[in-house]
């Protein structure tokens, strides 16, 4: 199981952010940037991110609260703050806020780097089983758990029991009692892209249930132990 890291830069120098951005999108990371706490919860209404890039300074809502705030809703979550405060004190309010951790600026791309692959090797570590309650509906790893809807875990089993794990849409929409059409279709796709959402937030890869040129799905990870009580 890999250990897919979904980065978002909240820094409102945009230049800065650009670069933090180009960097770590060209070293094989999923990257973006934001300038403030209200375009990172504009993010998040359709998106998910495993490690937030958090400057301190910002217009609005500062970094301390954003970190407290994004800590509570996503105990899971990775927080790199960046200040250029350099007091112990400063760094000390830092880590209470939320932070896992803490660099001064100016910060190299290099030490940056440094810091999200330790993040990058924790969150492997800690991802080493994956357990399916259909009962329960509800998906665990050591990070965390979510609940899921009942379509989408009768989706999430048809797909664990299927040979090779892949379905077609129809025998998908027939899982979820759907007849075969171009609406019923679509709400297929939404339904599977909120439960690719939620897998992971519990630290699968970013699709984890990929589409085959819109003729099947399929579930790319191999080692959910599947549980029925």
């Amino acid at each position: 199981m890999s250990a897919y890291i979904n980065i978002v830069v909240i820094e409102d120098y945009k230049p800065l952010c650009d670069m933090f951005v180009y960097y770590l999108s060209n070293n094989g990371y999923s990257a973006v940037g934001v300038g403030s706490a209200l375009e990172l919860d504009g993010y998040f209404e359709n998106n998910y991110a495993n490690v937030l890039i958090l400057d301190i300074n910002l217009p609005g809502e500062d970094g301390f609260s954003i970190a407290r705030r994004y800590r509570a809703a996503h105990p899971e979550i990775n927080i790199v703050m960046l200040t250029t405060k350099h007091e112990v004190k400063d760094k000390v309010v830092g880590y209470e806020s939320g932070a896992d951790i803490y660099l001064s600026k100016p910060v190299s791309v290099e030490e940056l780097s440094a810091a999200i692959f330790s993040i990058k090797r924790r969150i492997s570590y800690s991802v080493n089983q994956v357990k399916f309650n259909l009962i329960k509906r509800e998906i665990s790893s050591n990070q965390q758990s979510v609940q899921l809807t009942r379509q989408q875990a009768k989706i999430l089993n048809g797909l664990v029991e299927a040979r090779e794990n892949r379905l077609n849409h129809q025998e998908l929409l027939e899982l979820i009692n759907k007849s075969y059409s171009e609406s019923n279709q679509k709400a297929l796709a939404v339904c599977i892209f909120r439960l690719n959402k939620k897998l992971l937030e519990i630290g699968l890869d970013d699709i984890t249930i990929k589409s085959d040129w819109n003729q099947s799905y399929q579930l790319t990870e191999k080692n959910i132990i599947f549980q029925k009580s």
